[in-house]
Formats: C-alpha cells, sequence, structure tokens
C-alpha cells in the first residue's frame, strides 16, 4: 500500500486520537477506539501496525476531526449527573451566574449547592434528617418482631423480667378486687401466654405469698416516707359496722406536708376490731398502728366524729403522749370534731320536725328498689307514661350523710307523680302514702 494513501485512513484515527488526549486513564475506551478505526488496515499493512503503537506511545497533537465523538461525551455526563436518588426529592435552580447551582429541598425549601465539585452526599445527609419529610417506608411504621417457639411473635430485644411480671399480676389482683384463684383460670394463662411467653404460670398460693411480699415492700417505702416528713403528722380516723356480718372497722388515714410543700396522705390501718368496742380498746389499736409505723412521736392532731367513745379514746392517748413527752400545748389542739359530722348532726336536728314524712319517703323508696322486677317496672310506667328522664334514678339516703337526705328528697319530688300513680294500683306500696298535709 503507498503511503499517499495515509490520507485516506487518517480520519479514522480521529476518535482514538480524541481519546487518547482527554481519557488517557480509560483503556478499554482506547481499546474501543483502535479496533473500531483501525484493525482493517493492521491486516494490510505493517506500517499501520508501527503507526499505531507510534501514536500510543506519542504525545503529539491529535488530528482535529469532528466525528459526534465529543457530543456523545457531553451528552454521557449529562446523563451521569442526574442519576442519584436525591434528584426525586431535590429541585435543581437557576442562578444567574450559570456556572453555579442550587438545588431545593421538596420538603422543608432549603437551598444547597449543587455544584459537580460538591457531589450529593451532603444533599443525602440532609434529606435523612429532614424534619418535614414524610417516610413513607412501612417498617417505620411496624415494630420488629421475630418468631418465638410455637410461632408466638415478640419484639426483639425485649429482655423478659419475671419479677417484674410477676408484680403486675399482684397489682392486677388487687387493684380489680380479684380472687387468687384468677391465675388458674384458663382465660388467664392464655392471656399471660399471648401477652408474655415466657412467663410461668403461678398457683394461687404463690400469688397469695407474692401480694403480701410487695405490700411489705410499699409499707418499707411509705414508712420511709413517713420518717423523712419534715412536719409532724396530722390523723383521721372513723369506724362504722358492716351491715351484712355486724364486724366493726376502723380506718387510720396520716396527713403530712412534704419538703416541696405538697400535701400527702396514706392510709396507715384497715382493719376489723375485736370487740368490745370501747374507748380503750380502740385507743391500744392506735397506739400499736402508730409503733408500727414508728411515728407515734410526730403526731399533731387526730380527727374524729362526735362518737362517745371517742372522747374517751382521746384521754386515753393523751396521757401516754404526755407520758413520753410527745404532744404539743398540753393537747389543746389535739382533738379536731368532724367537721361534715358536726354538719350532719344540725340538719338531722332540723329534720326532726318532719322525721315522719322524711320516714315514709324512705320507705317509699326503699320498696320500690328493693325488687329488680318491680324497679323495671317503675322506671317503664315513668318513661312511657309520664315522660319522665330516667336517667334520673331514686336515690336512697344514709343516716350519717345529711347531703344524702337531699338527694332522696329531690329525687322523690322529680318521681311524685309516678310515685301516686304506683300507690293507687299496688295495696303494698299504699301503707307508704303520704296524706294531703304531709
Amino acid at each position: 500500500m503507498a503511503l499517499g494513501s495515509q490520507s485516506r485512513c487518517s480520519p479514522k484515527f480521529g476518535p482514538y486520537s480524541l481519546v487518547l488526549t482527554k481519557a488517557p486513564h480509560r483503556p478499554i475506551l482506547l481499546a474501543a477506539a483502535v479496533e473500531d478505526c483501525c484493525c482493517a488496515f493492521i491486516a494490510e499493512s505493517p506500517f499501520f501496525t508501527d503507526l499505531i503503537f507510534m501514536t500510543m506511545a506519542s504525545s503529539n497533537s491529535p488530528i482535529p476531526v469532528d466525528d459526534g465523538f465529543n457530543e456523545y461525551e457531553s451528552a454521557a455526563k449529562r446523563q451521569k449527573s442526574t442519576t442519584s436518588k436525591v434528584w426525586d426529592e431535590m429541585t435543581k435552580l437557576e442562578c444567574e451566574n450559570k456556572n453555579e447551582l442550587k438545588a431545593q429541598c421538596n420538603y422543608c425549601k432549603t437551598i444547597f449547592s449543587a455544584k459537580s465539585s460538591s457531589g450529593t452526599s451532603h444533599l443525602r445527609r440532609h434529606l435523612n434528617s429532614c424534619l418535614k419529610k414524610v417516610s413513607k417506608d412501612i417498617t417505620q411504621y411496624t415494630i420488629a418482631t421475630q418468631s418465638s417457639l410455637g410461632g408466638v411473635p415478640f419484639i426483639k430485644n425485649y429482655k423478659f423480667d419475671a419479677d417484674e411480671c410477676r408484680q403486675a399480676v399482684s397489682t392486677f389482683l388487687v387493684c380489680g378486687k380479684h380472687s387468687f384463684r384468677t391465675v388458674k383460670e384458663s382465660g388467664f394463662r392464655h392471656m399471660m401466654r399471648i401477652a408474655s411467653p415466657n412467663f410461668k404460670n403461678i398457683s394461687r398460693y404463690t400469688a397469695a405469698r407474692d401480694v403480701l411480699m410487695y405490700y411489705a415492700k410499699e409499707r418499707d417505702r411509705v414508712k420511709e416516707e413517713l420518717a423523712k416528713a419534715p412536719s409532724l403528722i396530722c390523723l383521721t380516723s372513723d369506724n362504722w359496722n358492716s351491715e351484712h356480718t355486724n364486724d366493726e372497722y376502723i380506718c387510720i388515714t396520716a396527713h403530712w406536708v412534704d419538703k416541696d410543700w405538697k400535701l400527702q396522705k396514706r392510709i396507715i390501718r384497715f382493719r376489723a376490731l375485736f370487740p368490745p368496742y370501747d374507748g380503750l380498746n380502740i385507743a391500744d389499736e392506735l397506739v400499736l398502728c402508730l409503733s408500727q409505723w414508728g411515728i407515734d412521736k410526730k403526731i399533731f392532731s387526730i380527727t374524729l366524729d362526735n362518737a362517745s367513745y371517742n372522747d374517751v379514746m382521746v384521754s386515753c392517748l393523751k396521757n401516754r403522749f404526755r407520758a413520753n413527752r410527745a404532744i404539743l400545748c398540753d393537747g389543746a389542739f389535739f382533738q379536731v370534731r368532724c367537721c361534715a359530722h358536726i354538719l350532719n348532726l344540725i340538719v338531722k336536728a332540723g329534720l326532726e320536725l318532719a322525721d315522719d314524712v322524711v320516714s315514709k319517703i324512705r320507705n317509699r323508696i326503699k320498696y320500690i328498689k328493693k325488687l329488680g322486677i318491680r324497679r323495671k317496672r317503675f322506671y317503664n310506667v315513668a318513661d312511657k307514661s309520664f315522660h319522665l328522664n330516667v336517667t334520673k334514678k331514686l336515690r336512697q339516703d344514709v343516716c350519717v350523710r345529711w347531703n344524702s337526705t337531699y338527694l332522696m328528697l329531690e329525687s322523690s319530688l322529680y318521681y311524685k307523680d309516678v310515685l301516686d300513680y304506683w300507690g293507687q294500683r299496688d295495696k303494698d306500696y299504699q301503707i307508704f302514702a303520704l296524706s294531703n298535709e304531709e
């Protein structure tokens, strides 16, 4: 082949020369250019073989040939610059200076630099921490779980605490007034198996021991609070008799102001009394309670009702506290009369003038409420025949609470027509009927 034929093949070396100048570090692109442009001539003449290797080793200026490769490379760069996923959540902004590019967050509208030299890492970091970005990943709204034996799922990294679980069971039994036999019921055990698969079933005897153990811990905590109380402690006490068992009960509550000037109160005694139910026996019970809690020298006063045996009890307590020098002002402020009880006595004294009428009204309401069927019929008549709001019920009073007597009289006035109608149709009820004067 003549040397003059080189002019015929020199354009073929344009892409290769361009690649050699602009991308000498890309051997694959170099090889592709060589293969595309020159392999046909290599087979015909060794001259082109020498020329190729001479060109690869030389740094001479390339032959300026416009073959479209420049546009191809720039288009590839533009395509690569927008492949990052951050541009799905960022918007490019045009600036006056065309060499400067900005990006704006689609959520919080914050503007960042978007130069090619800056990369997109800072944009990705912002998107990961953007407060206004709403996550669409469903895994963010679910708790990761894994299956245990039996296929029951539980939370990963969950540490089972047997003592804490047993304490929760004790709290459940006490707060709900459940029997200790509840822990043996199949429904309870099924619930615990689902809620806490690692929980081991316990017997009712174990449940009873747990309740007493946690009570002892709580008692020690309250005892420590009473010992640290910066103020003196005031007591309130009340006794009452059960209508069903005729047992006498006592409840003692301690009141004090803590170091943060907040009023605190705790029940420190609730139990049945043993006969005889007199002032001396109740005084012994109260002294024993105070010594057990360690506050027998921190008492300021005690509030009681006006029962006669309480006067005897207070006299005994004063004598014991004087002997221990644990009473202020020689007991002048030790006994406080219950204001609610005094007010109740005043109201009861005023109601003695109408005691017969109040007694009949009380018996009428008691008669209506005695049987469930009778009570249901009464409210049905009030609703259907008299169009009254039966959500307001008949009230029965408690003799030691004057306000309950007031509520009883108020409800009887509301149902006055229904009560009179009932008296005309029930012979047994007529003995409680009121006269016109009454």
